[in-house]
């Protein structure tokens, strides 16, 4: 009697309960005086789950045959059928467990061998194929909003977010890269109720092992937002100034020179005038310069080593500094985004090999992100040799490995991004 809620009897038919019987009438009513006859006394069952509680069973035998010493064959034929039922459903129940025991048995099996070899140290690294199944794996649980800021980071232009990213994840060369990527996005949220190295120890631990220095990065984000800042207050300042001038005042002045398009009074309905003004004030170069200067003279290691010591880091400039030096639109400050690391700085060291002397390697340089490129030789891995010949584009530089280069599909037409290393690319010439 496995359930509580019932107390139905496995093997077994109860006497005093119409569910086990043909007919609408406990089996007792139809078999009873059989029983007297032939001198059967009923099992009686103790209820586990209920104290004090007996049920009177027979077997489906003994009751097929008093039924038939009853005269009630065909309800005798009906209990045999249902007890034939039952024998079957309980062999395939059973052959089922039997199957599915030995299905998870013999996995559980290959999962014992297999780490018992990866203990013994037989392998280097994970294949690509297993890297891309976890990344795989890892991004189908993204939320379309989620996948769709690493798509924008990974340039992969205007894609369905989440089939973008796991199309990109199918035919990268760099699924390693991709998922140390997933591994930090997983962990780069702020969750102030934690500890910093417990909240983001993926983040962290993955910028440690490629030299990037969290307190640099600090430093210039600070640096960014009050540069930002400082933009946006003068910015203000300058439109509290202009709303409180006189009308008058707003008007172009007389000067012998003849006055700009933008100045010139314009003909509004009725043949009236009025005076067209600027909605959006600038800042001048100057003013740009001085706010991005205070930001950084804040933010600037006081040590000059530990100022280079940061750049040799792998650090970008502040981002939107050098266009708030060169332009007058204070907009040029105000966009400047969190402090990152260029591809580029984050790829391996440069190899100590000798590169091949017509590429453009052998002088020392690399080739800008964005450059088209031809593939030239792919003799290291036959399974790159269909893209020899073709023109591709830079998608990211990988230091000693070479570039991952985004390559035109030969069949969809989309983007396929491989992994090329930097003696089988050529830079295409400028025209």
């Amino acid at each position: 009697m496995p359930n509580s809620w019932s107390s139905e009897v496995k093997g077994y038919l109860r006497l005093d309960d119409r569910n086990d019987s043909p007919t609408d009438k406990p089996l007792r009513k139809l078999i009873g005086k059989a029983m007297e006859r032939r001198g059967i006394q009923p099992t009686l069952v103790a209820n586990p789950h209920k104290d004090g509680q007996l049920v009177a069973v027979l077997t489906a035998d003994q009751v097929e045959t008093l039924l038939k010493d009853a005269d009630n064959e065909e309800v005798a034929a009906k209990v045999r059928a249902d007890a034939d039922r039952d024998a079957e459903a309980q062999e395939r129940q059973e052959a089922a467990a039997a199957k599915s025991k030995y299905e998870e048995q013999w996995r559980w099996d290959l999962l014992t061998a297999t780490w018992q070899q990866i203990c013994c140290g037989t392998y280097e690294k994970p294949s690509d194929a297993v890297l891309r199944l976890i990344a795989t794996n890892l991004a189908k649980g993204y939320s379309q909003d989620r996948a769709k800021k690493l798509c924008k980071l990974l340039d992969l232009g205007k894609v369905a977010p989440q089939e973008g990213l796991l199309q990109y994840i199918a035919e990268t060369g760099a699924p390693g890269d991709v998922l140390q990527l997933l591994v930090m996005y997983g962990d780069v949220e702020y969750r102030y109720w934690m500890e910093e190295d417990k909240a983001n120890e993926g983040l962290l631990l993955i910028a440690q092992d490629f030299g990037v220095d969290p307190k640099t990065v600090k430093t210039k984000t600070k640096a960014n937002q009050r540069a930002a800042d400082a933009a946006k207050k003068q910015s203000e300042a300058q439109k509290a100034a202009q709303s409180t001038q006189s009308p008058d005042s707003l008007k172009p002045q007389d000067t012998a020179s003849t006055p700009t398009p933008a100045a010139q009074a314009q003909k509004a309905r009725g043949g009236k005038k009025k005076t067209q003004v600027d909605e959006k004030p600038k800042l001048s170069a100057a003013a740009a310069q001085a706010a991005i200067a205070e930001a950084l003279q804040a933010a600037e290691p006081r040590n000059p080593a530990d100022a280079a010591e940061a750049r040799d880091a792998g650090q970008g400039d502040l981002p939107g500094a050098a266009a708030a030096a060169q332009d007058d639109d204070a907009q040029a400050v105000a966009d400047a985004q969190p402090a990152t690391v260029p591809p580029s700085e984050e790829a391996a060291p440069a190899s100590t090999t000798e590169p091949p002397a017509d590429t453009p390697a052998a002088g020392g340089e690399r080739i800008p992100l964005g450059s088209p490129v031809t593939i030239i030789r792919v003799a290291l891995d036959p399974s790159l040799a269909n893209w020899g010949g073709m023109t591709g584009n830079i998608f990211r530089d990988l230091g000693a490995k070479g570039y991952e280069v985004a390559m035109p599909h030969p069949k969809r037409g989309t983007k396929k991004f491989v992994k090329f290393a930097a003696d089988q690319v050529q830079e295409v010439p400028h025209v």
